[in-house]
């Protein structure tokens, strides 16, 4: 046998080898590379990190769309009389004598007489002590603008005030998809163990960028355990951090971020 012939021959198999795995890495890179640029992930591929992570999630709401406008927020200043202006644009009004009532309905009359804009806002959220409503626009809530009613027994206590008063943004911001935005929240999301997402929504958060003014952007709002998460919803804030508030708190207080 030729050994020296043998070896060149070896020599050139394995030079070609590891260009064809060159060729292969490099092609995976630009993949990953591509995806990261677009933040984008199938729902199979989803299933499968999902499965691999012990992750159960919901099915894609219905009607959620590609493109969703963004809107310029101004806090709506509130004159009525008994009404004080707090930090960051919120208001409120104390009752000496608190406001009875016998069923929800008269709640909403009377809400309705001592909140500006009531017909604004929907129920969000309800307790022994408290009613949360939540301000929407074109039917999504905006998870800033909120009304917070205290309640003693069957009776307004006080109110807290949220308003945006808006005008929508000549262009629609793009979204991630659905699955894309679940990949975020897993990979994202520290967890040991089991965990299910739940509870879909998408809406709007309040980014202020001059003075008391705000932008309102798309946002994705899961519930996972006892944690909501909040998560810019477009493509542009694809990178931005993953914000996570205690379901108990209200008004973004106690929020961090991931």
């Amino acid at each position: 046998m030729d050994w020296s012939r043998a070896k060149t021959i070896l020599i050139i198999a394995f030079i070609v080898l590891n260009l064809f795995l060159g060729l292969q890495l490099n092609q995976l890179v630009k993949q990953q590379s591509d995806y990261v640029e677009t933040e984008e992930i199938s729902l199979a591929q989803l299933k499968q990190i999902a499965k691999k992570n012990n992750i159960r999630f919901p099915d894609e709401p219905s009607k959620t769309p590609a493109k969703l406008a963004a809107f310029n927020a101004t806090v709506t200043p509130v004159t009525l009389d008994g009404w004080k202006k707090n930090e960051r644009g919120s208001y409120s009004k104390t009752f000496a004598a608190p406001l009875a009532y016998r069923s929800d309905r008269e709640l909403a009359g009377l809400l309705s007489k001592e909140v500006p804009d009531f017909g604004d806002y929907k129920p969000m959220a309800e307790a022994k002590d408290k009613r949360v409503y939540v301000q929407t626009v074109k039917g999504r809530p905006i998870w800033d603008a909120t009304l917070e009613v205290e309640l003693v027994g069957s009776a307004i206590k006080a109110l807290h005030l949220v308003h945006y008063e808006l005008s929508q943004l000549p262009t629609e911001e793009e979204l991630l998809t659905y699955p894309s935005a679940l990949y975020q929240v897993i990979i994202n999301y520290d967890t040991s163990g089991p965990a299910s997402i739940s509870q879909p929504k998408l809406g709007y958060r309040a980014k202020a960028y001059s003075g008391e003014k705000d932008i309102l952007v798309p946002y994705w709002q899961f519930e996972v355990g006892d944690n909501l998460i909040y998560l810019n919803a477009t493509k542009r804030g694809a990178n931005e951090k993953m914000e996570i508030t205690p379901k108990q708190q209200n008004e973004n207080k106690g929020t961090k971020t991931l």
